[in-house]
């Protein structure tokens, strides 16, 4: 229940404040996006484990619940920037069916996370192990987007120009 209601959270925060921004006009502005929700949220829920649970919580999270939320920023950025540029190109099934992916993947994600976790001791190694799987998984597909953005850029159509500003 935790994944689905902070998922949903994060999401309506990332689109709130980007979705009608002219300046999200690459697939990895969603990351972007995605992150700064997920961190935000993180650092939020962080201080209120510490303050119940004390300090010795804040170095456990550092290292599991807070990459899982940056995790789950990138995972839920890449598919809403789908979603936008199907927008954009006038697709609103597709936008619709990318919306409902950028929230049930990172969901799923938490989901899991959450379940090893409240394992307690047979879950550590699995929650290790998943946690070191979105590591790699989502550094590549940052790397992966960043590359196809450098290269061709993500709707050029929607680029914004702006000649007032000086270099």
């Amino acid at each position: 229940m935790a994944a689905f209601v902070e998922e949903i959270v994060k999401f309506l925060a990332m689109k709130i404040g980007s979705w009608r921004y002219p300046g999200f006009n690459y697939r990895f502005d969603g990351i972007v996006y995605g992150v700064s929700a997920a961190v935000g949220f993180a650092v939020y829920e962080n201080i209120n484990y510490v303050a119940m649970y004390g300090l010795e919580t804040a170095i456990v999270r550092a290292f599991t619940a807070i990459p899982l939320h940056a995790f789950c920023g990138v995972f839920m950025g890449v598919i809403y920037s789908y979603s936008k540029k199907a927008a954009i190109l006038g697709n609103k099934g597709a936008s619709i069916g990318y919306t409902l992916l950028a929230l049930l993947v990172p969901m799923l994600i938490h989901g899991t996370y959450d379940t090893f976790a409240f394992l307690g001791g047979q879950g550590t190694i699995p929650l290790l192990v998943f946690v070191v799987i979105l590591y790699v998984t989502a550094i590549a597909t940052i790397k992966s987007m960043s590359a196809a953005d450098y290269r061709a850029g993500f709707y050029p159509q929607a680029r914004v120009i702006n000649y007032d500003v000086d270099i």
